[in-house]
């Protein structure tokens, strides 16, 4: 997307409001945060957020896997005493991810490279969850980077959310998703792949990014999203918020 396309679709549907969302502490289980195995997957971090949205990241790539509503379905030795079977999500999906997160480092003379990040674990802080990973730098400096998901309504994030976008009515579910880094020099970035069939989005800043319409699973239209947040020394807070119909039937 060109950065005339970028600055127009940020005037129509604006970015995302920088005020703290008022977070309600009930969350669908107790604990919400927990690791586990996942679909077949090894070393998940499954964050319930609301019972209409479940997310699920890799800690081996620090990156998201799965966002989902319906929850999961304990299963397993830990569980049930029952030898074999293994917790599986159940639901449909909003996200789904096959591919590790690609987190890149773009140096000061504009040379990109691809990293490996390091799960760091989570801190549950103001009744919200930060996912922390760390990275080794070219050069052999380290940065630090902090995701914060959360659900969220649009009209609790505006009265009037359709004077934002059109698109943006009352009762969407809200996938934000805030990131905060650390530890880079002047002139540096890190940045992470973020791609989404969704019903409209809000963003702070995307780089390279594709839009384009698509057909969503209910039959209606919606917008595919590709692109890279980027989290740079100068600018290192960023985020953006996926909206998703809600699912009929969804608990």
């Amino acid at each position: 997307m060109s950065r005339t396309l970028l600055l127009l679709f940020l005037c129509l549907a604006g970015a995302p409001p920088q005020a703290p969302v008022q977070v309600s502490p009930q969350r669908p289980r107790d604990p919400w945060v927990f690791r586990s195995v996942l679909d077949g997957r090894a070393r998940m971090v499954t964050v319930a957020l609301a019972n209409e949205l479940w997310v699920a990241y890799d800690a081996g790539t620090c990156g998201l896997t799965k966002a989902w509503t319906g929850g999961v379905h304990f299963d397993g030795a830990v569980y049930t005493t029952v030898h074999g079977p293994q917790p599986k999500s159940e639901g449909a999906a909003y996200v789904e991810s096959k591919a590790p997160a690609l987190w890149r480092y773009r140096d000061a003379a504009g040379v990109e490279t691809e990293l490996r990040p390091r799960w760091r674990g989570y801190r549950l802080e103001q009744g919200q969850v930060r996912l922390l990973s760390s990275f080794a730098l070219p050069g052999g400096a380290e940065a630090q980077v902090e995701e914060t998901p959360e659900f969220v309504r649009p009209e609790r994030l505006f009265e009037d959310p359709t004077s934002h976008a059109p698109w943006l009515v009352r009762g969407l579910v809200g996938f934000r998703r805030t990131f905060h880094a650390t530890g880079l020099s002047a002139g540096t970035s890190l940045s992470v792949s973020v791609e989404a069939d969704c019903v409209g989005y809000l963003m702070d800043r995307l780089s390279g990014s594709v839009d384009r319409e698509v057909a969503l699973p209910d039959g209606t239209k919606g917008r595919r999203l590709e692109g890279r947040l980027v989290l740079a020394a100068e600018s290192p807070g960023n985020d953006v918020i996926l909206f998703f119909r809600p699912v009929k039937g969804s608990r």
